[in-house]
């Protein structure tokens, strides 16, 4: 057994999943709510803060603004179609290059 097998990273705060975690998995959750939160993210940057479902668990997401401009308007639209309509969006998460990009599930 190695370092890896027993390493636990616990500096993500409880209930959050990183986005990069969620690109890497090629995962595929449930978001129930979105907020764009200025200045909230890492080192002071814009974020949005997702709630999610995922694998039957409720988490978090964090997702850096600034950095892709389309999952920036995609997800802007996407929380005000939530709070519009309160229906859930269903999405799969892919890792290109350094970042996550957000597609429907299939």
């Amino acid at each position: 057994m190695g370092f890896f097998d027993e390493y636990v990273d616990d500096s993500q705060p409880s209930g959050y999943v990183s986005a990069d975690q969620l690109g890497t998995d090629k995962s595929t959750f449930t978001i129930v709510g979105i907020e764009f939160q200025p200045e909230q993210g890492y080192e002071g940057a814009d974020r949005y803060l997702a709630d999610i479902v995922l694998d039957g668990e409720e988490k978090k997401a964090s997702f850096g603004a600034g950095s892709v401009d389309s999952r920036d308007k995609m997800l802007a639209a996407m929380a005000d179609f939530i709070q519009r309509t309160g229906e859930t969006v269903t999405v799969s998460a892919s890792k290109q290059g350094r970042a996550v990009i957000l597609t429907a599930a299939k």
